[in-house]
C-alpha cells in the first residue's frame, strides 16, 4: 500500500476553483478536479452538456441568468434550456432544468468578463448530474440559442378512448430496460397502449428531434414496427433501435428480465384480450450512464426533464381525448440513501411544485428504499465526553466512487468551528481534522513512481446551497481500476493508480453544545451497490460499529419471516451509546411534501420486509417523512418477490424490493379512481390525501391478528393487492403461490 497523507487543498488549485461560485453543487470541486475524468467521461468523443437542475433566488439572479442565457455568446458558454412547454420563463424560486457545456462553468468560474461575474455572484442553486455522450444530443457546440427550445413540434397524440372505459388514467414510468413492444402494452387488435416513449440512451435522428437527447417514439411509430415485425416483439425492438448488441454500452433489454418492464407491467400491464383502452402509457427510458451510477447521485437533472416530458405530453393525450385533464401516475421506483433527507434537494422540490400545480392532475409514487439493513445511517446525539466514533469500512475490488455525507442540523445562526469537529483516520493511519468552515478542504495524497502526487480522497465542509445546512463530505475514488485501465488523468497519471485504500476509515466527531437529541448530526453513506444486470462495479461501503447488532436479539416465531420486525426498540436499546440505527434510510428523494412513497409487505404472512427502509426512529414531523404506506412486493417466504413480465411477450420473472411496491400501489390507487369502489365513497382524491385515505380502509379490511406495529416504515398501513387471483395469466393457483416452504 502507498504512503497516504491528508494535505490542505492549495488556495489556488490548477484549472477551475468551484468555491467560490455561489449556489454551485458542493461536489462540483470533486466532480471538476479531483475526478474530472470519471464525472465527464474518458471513454467518449468528449463530453457533451451537463444537465443541471436550478433555482433562481432573486430578482438579481434571474436578470443575471437571462443575461448569460441570451448574450452575444459562444454556445459553449451559454446556458440552453429545452422547453417542453413554451415559452418558458425562469420564475424565481422554482427549480427547472437547465444544460450547459463544461466550459460555460469554467468561464463562470473564472469571472472574467461582467456578465458571468453577475451569474457567479448571484443567490441561486445549481444541482450537477451526469453528462452523457456527446453523440447523445440533438444540438452540438455549432447550435444556436433560436435553434435550440424546440428543433421540432412533438408528434401529435392520437388518443381516442372508448366511451364506456372512461373515465382514464395515464399510467407513467421513468426506468430502465422498457420492453414498449411488449404484448402485456398492447391492446386487441395489437396496438400499443404506449403513447410515447423517450429513450435517453439513443443516438437522436432527423426526424426525431422533439427531445433535448436521445430519442423520442409515438404511438404510430411503435405500431408500425410492431405490424412490420410480423408482432415479434423482439425484432419491433431492432426495428426501432432501442435493442442493439452492437452498441459499446449494456443493453437493458439483452436479458430476459428487465426492471423497466416489470415495473411497467405491476403499474399498468394486461392481456391484449383485455382491450385496456383507459389507461394509455407514458415511458421514459434513462440513459445507461446515469443507471450504471447506482448511488444515483447524478440523476436528479434527468429525472427532472423525465418529468417535464412525462407532463407535456400528458397534455397532448388530454387534449386528444377533448374532454377533461386526465389524471397521471408517475412511477419512479429509484432512488439512493445519501442527502439532506428534509425535502429540500431540488429535485424534491420541484416534484412538490408538479404536484401543486395540477396540471394536469398529477399523482408521483415513489419506492422507499431496500436500505433498512445496509448499515448506512448513523446518528451522532451529544456523547458523554462530547465525542463519538464511528468506523466507515471500504470494501476491497469496489470499482466505483464512494461517499459518505455528515449533515449538521438546521441550527440558528452561530459561529462557524463551534457545532463539530471532524477528524478522519483513513487505512494506513493517516489523519486529518476540519472544522466546519465553509470552503476548508483536504486531499488524501500519496506520491507515485513518477515523482507525482495523486489525490484519491477529498474531505471538505460546505453550507448546502438548498437546505442552509452544514455538510461534512468525503469522497474516494474506487478501491480498484480495471486491470487494462490505462487511459490517463490531466497530468498524465494512469486512471488505475487512482484508487483509495480499502478498509476501516474512523470518523471521530466531537460535538458542541448546540448539538442536542433533538438536532442530532447525521451520517449517511451513499448507495454503491452493482445494478442488477449491469457489470459487477460497486461494493456497497457500510458504517462499522461493534455496538451494531447484526441478528436479531429475540427468538423469531415459526410462522415469521426472519426480520427485525417485533425487535426495533429492542435493537435501539442493545447500546444506547452505538449510533449506527435501522431508521432513516428511506429514498433520499423521497421525503418531500406532496409526493406518495410506498415500502413493502409480505403478502402471504402480512408482514414488512426486512429490507423495506423507513423514516427516522420517533417522533415524526414535518421534516421527517415516513413511508405513505408499503404494498405486497412478495408473495410469501418461499416464493420470493412478484410475478411479472419479463423482456420477451409472454415470459414472466419474479423481482422483488419495494420497486415492486410502488407500481403496486400505483396501480391500486388508479384503479380505484376508475371504478370509484362504493367502500371508498364516489371518488378518491387525486392526491396523497386520497392515497392515504385509501390505505387506511385497506388495512381495515386486513386480519385483526396481524397487526402493522412499525409507522416508522409503513405510515397509514397495508395496500391491498390490486392483482388479480389468476395474475399471471396460466400462472400456479394462488393459494401454492402463497404457500409456505
Amino acid at each position: 500500500m502507498p504512503t497516504y497523507t491528508w494535505a490542505p487543498e492549495p488556495e489556488e488549485t490548477p484549472g477551475a476553483d468551484f468555491r467560490a461560485f455561489v449556489g454551485l453543487d458542493p461536489a462540483a470541486s470533486w466532480f471538476f478536479l479531483v475526478a474530472s475524468e470519471d464525472f465527464l467521461g474518458v471513454n467518449m468523443d468528449g463530453p457533451g452538456p451537463i444537465p443541471f437542475l436550478l433555482q433562481l433566488n432573486n430578482k438579481q439572479a434571474l436578470k443575471a441568468f437571462n443575461a448569460v442565457r441570451r448574450g452575444s455568446l459562444a454556445v459553449q458558454e451559454r446556458i440552453h434550456i429545452f422547453s417542453f412547454k413554451k415559452p418558458f420563463v425562469a420564475v424565481m424560486g422554482q427549480p427547472f432544468v437547465a444544460y450547459a457545456w463544461p466550459a460555460f462553468f469554467e468561464k463562470v468560474e473564472e469571472a472574467n468578463e461582467k456578465i458571468y461575474a453577475k451569474f457567479k455572484k448571484a443567490k441561486k442553486i445549481i444541482k450537477l448530474s451526469a453528462t452523457l455522450s456527446r453523440d447523445s444530443w440533438v444540438y452540438d457546440d455549432t447550435t444556436t440559442e433560436a435553434d435550440f427550445p424546440q428543433r421540432k413540434p412533438p408528434p401529435v397524440s392520437t388518443y381516442n378512448p372508448v366511451g364506456a372505459q372512461s373515465p382514464a388514467v395515464i399510467m407513467a414510468v421513468i426506468d430502465d430496460g422498457i420492453a414498449v413492444a411488449n404484448h402485456r402494452f398492447r391492446r386487441a387488435d395489437d396496438t400499443t397502449r404506449v403513447e410515447y416513449f423517450w429513450h435517453m440512451g439513443m443516438r437522436p435522428v432527423s426526424n426525431s428531434r422533439s427531445v433535448p437527447y436521445g430519442r423520442e417514439f409515438a404511438k404510430g411509430e411503435i405500431d408500425g414496427w410492431i405490424v412490420a415485425s410480423g408482432g415479434d416483439d423482439l425484432q419491433a425492438h431492432r426495428n426501432l433501435g432501442i435493442f442493439d448488441l452492437r452498441r459499446d454500452r449494456r443493453d437493458s433489454l439483452a436479458r430476459r428480465h428487465a426492471h423497466g418492464t416489470h415495473v411497467l407491467d405491476l403499474l399498468a400491464g394486461a392481456e391484449p384480450e383485455q382491450d385496456v383502452a383507459n389507461r394509455p402509457i407514458i415511458a421514459v427510458q434513462l440513459p445507461p450512464e446515469v443507471v450504471e451510477d447506482s448511488s444515483g447521485a447524478q440523476i436528479e437533472a434527468h429525472l427532472g426533464a423525465a418529468l417535464d416530458y412525462i407532463r407535456e405530453r400528458a397534455r397532448l393525450i388530454s387534449a386528444s381525448a377533448g374532454g377533461d385533464p386526465i389524471p397521471v401516475v408517475v412511477n419512479v421506483s429509484y432512488g439512493f440513501t445519501a442527502g439532506p433527507h428534509d425535502g429540500t434537494s431540488l429535485i424534491e422540490r420541484l416534484m412538490d411544485q408538479a404536484l401543486k400545480a395540477g396540471d394536469p392532475p398529477l399523482n408521483i409514487v415513489l419506492s422507499a428504499g431496500n436500505a433498512h439493513l445496509s448499515r448506512c445511517h448513523a446518528t451522532v446525539p451529544p456523547h458523554r465526553n462530547g465525542e463519538q466514533s464511528v468506523g466507515w469500512r471500504l470494501q476491497p475490488g469496489d470499482r466505483t466512487q464512494s461517499d459518505l455525507q455528515i449533515w449538521l442540523p438546521a441550527l440558528k445562526p452561530g459561529p462557524d468551528g463551534k457545532d463539530v469537529r471532524l477528524e478522519v483516520t483513513a487505512p494506513g493511519g493517516a489523519e486529518a481534522s476540519i472544522d466546519p468552515i465553509a470552503g476548508r478542504a483536504f486531499l488524501l495524497q500519496y506520491v507515485n513512481g513518477p515523482g507525482q502526487t495523486v489525490s484519491v480522497a477529498r474531505l471538505s465542509y460546505a453550507r448546502d446551497p438548498a437546505s442552509g445546512r452544514g455538510v461534512f463530505l468525503l469522497r474516494t475514488m474506487p478501491t480498484r481500476r480495471g486491470l487494462h485501465e490505462t487511459t490517463a488523468d490531466r497530468n498524465g497519471v494512469p486512471l488505475h493508480d487512482k484508487v483509495a485504500p480499502s478498509g476501516l476509515w474512523t470518523l471521530n466527531l466531537k460535538v458542541g453544545e448546540r448539538i442536542t437529541a433533538e438536532a442530532p448530526v447525521q451520517i449517511w453513506v451513499q448507495r454503491d451497490d452493482t445494478i442488477p444486470g449491469y457489470p459487477e462495479a460497486g461494493r456497497q461501503s457500510f458504517l462499522d460499529d461493534p455496538r451494531y447488532p447484526l441478528t436479531d436479539i429475540a427468538p423469531v416465531p415459526p410462522d415469521r419471516f426472519p426480520s427485525d420486525l417485533d425487535v426495533g426498540v429492542a435493537l435501539t436499546a442493545v447500546d444506547p451509546d452505538c449510533p449506527v440505527r435501522r431508521a432513516s434510510l428511506m429514498n433520499a428523494i423521497a421525503t418531500g411534501g406532496e409526493t406518495i412513497v410506498v415500502g413493502a409487505y409480505e403478502r402471504a404472512g402480512l408482514t414488512l420486509l426486512p429490507f423495506s427502509a423507513g423514516g427516522p426512529e420517533a417522533p415524526l414531523t414535518a421534516v421527517q417523512r415516513a413511508p405513505d404506506a408499503v404494498a405486497p412486493a412478495s408473495d410469501s417466504y418461499g416464493h420470493f418477490g412478484r410475478l411479472a413480465a419479463g423482456t420477451r411477450s409472454g415470459s414472466w420473472v419474479a423481482m422483488g424490493g419495494t420497486s415492486v411496491a410502488a407500481p403496486l400501489a400505483g396501480r391500486r390507487m388508479a384503479t380505484l379512481f376508475i371504478l370509484s369502489v362504493p367502500t371508498y365513497g364516489p371518488s378518491i382524491p387525486w392526491n396523497r390525501t386520497g392515497f392515504e385515505h385509501a390505505v387506511a380502509t385497506d388495512e381495515a379490511t386486513l386480519p385483526t391478528g396481524k397487526p402493522l406495529v412499525e409507522r416508522q416504515r409503513a405510515f397509514k398501513g397495508r395496500m391491498t393487492d390490486p392483482l388479480p387471483a389468476s395474475f399471471p395469466p396460466g400462472s400456479f393457483p394462488p393459494d401454492r403461490r402463497m404457500q409456505r416452504r
